[in-house]
């Protein structure tokens, strides 16, 4: 493909393209400085419970993804991909145990995302749309002073499909 004034030419003709950067600031209460493990009976400890819940992460991150947009009437066909770094941040303390402080660096997984569509146009009021994106992130790492070690458990993979029916009356 090449690109020609904003538009990526392919070999069925033009689609549209566009990219985006993103940023996302430390906002809000870390998770690392919010989630402390609590026994919710003294006399059990089968049952541990965050004692606070935090309201951000606490870390910087940056975005930059691509969407491109192919029609073919009625039909139109869309899709994305984007990547998340994740900037590694050290807090004073990352212990989950309450009363106990472990100063470290945390480094969340980067993020892979990827999501794919189609929209058709069954009259000129009505359509219908199926859409599925779904996003990667490896595992924290976390760094207490001897080196980067995996936190077991902790990637994940978060899917979305979406039907969709729309119709106007106008």
């Amino acid at each position: 493909m090449r690109r020609v004034a904003g538009t990526l030419l392919g070999a069925a003709g033009p689609c549209a393209a566009q990219m985006a950067l993103d940023t996302t600031s430390s906002v809000g209460v870390p998770l690392v400085k919010r989630v402390r493990s609590v026994s919710a009976d003294p006399n059990n400890n089968n049952l541990i419970t965050p004692a606070k819940l935090p309201t951000g992460t606490g870390i910087w991150n940056f975005s930059a993804g691509v969407s491109v947009l192919k029609t073919y009437d009625p039909v139109v066909l869309f899709g994305s991909l984007s990547y998340t770094y994740n900037v590694a941040t050290s807090f004073a303390d990352i212990s989950s145990v309450q009363g106990q402080v472990e100063p470290g660096k945390v480094k969340l997984g980067d993020i892979f995302q990827i999501g794919a569509g189609a929209a058709i146009a069954l009259s000129d009021k009505t359509s219908a749309s199926l859409s599925f994106t779904t996003a990667i992130e490896p595992e924290t790492k976390t760094d207490t002073g001897s080196g980067y070690v995996s936190v077991p458990g902790s990637q994940t993979n978060a899917s979305t499909m979406n039907f969709g029916l729309s119709s106007t009356s106008i």
